[in-house]
Order: structure tokens, then C-alpha cells, then sequence
């Protein structure tokens, strides 16, 4: 973006080259953010519901009587 600013009138090419660059940057790291903050909130519902699971498995083998 340092490009665009610093650009003389006559560099017009260059300038909007590099508004075009800038501009994919800012919306790939958007994305990646956005793949990131969803493969978190994936990764705790999945650590979440193993928990659960781990809960439930060890209260139905409580409930169970002992073998004789």
C-alpha cells in the first residue's frame, strides 16, 4: 500500500498494481482468518463432546453391578 501512496501521477500502472495486490492481501488474510476461527470453534465442539461422551461412558459403566 506504501506503493500507492508514495506513487507519482505518471506511475499509474504501477499504482494500480499495487492497489491490486493490496487489495487480494487484505481479502485472503480475511479468509484465512475466517478458516482459522472456524477450525477452532470446530476443534472445541469436537473436544466438548468427546468430554461428554467420556462422561456418560464412565457414569452407564458405574451403573453396571459387579461381575461375580
Amino acid at each position: 500500500m506504501r506503493k500507492v501512496l508514495v506513487s507519482q501521477p505518471e506511475e499509474r500502472d504501477q499504482r494500480e498494481e499495487a492497489y491490486r495486490r493490496a487489495r487480494v492481501e487484505t481479502e485472503m488474510k480475511a479468509g484465512l482468518e475466517s478458516l482459522i476461527e472456524t477450525y477452532e470453534a470446530d476443534s472445541a465442539l469436537v473436544a466438548k463432546r468427546l468430554d461428554r461422551l467420556k462422561k456418560q461412558r464412565e457414569h452407564t459403566l458405574s451403573d453396571r453391578p459387579a461381575p461375580q
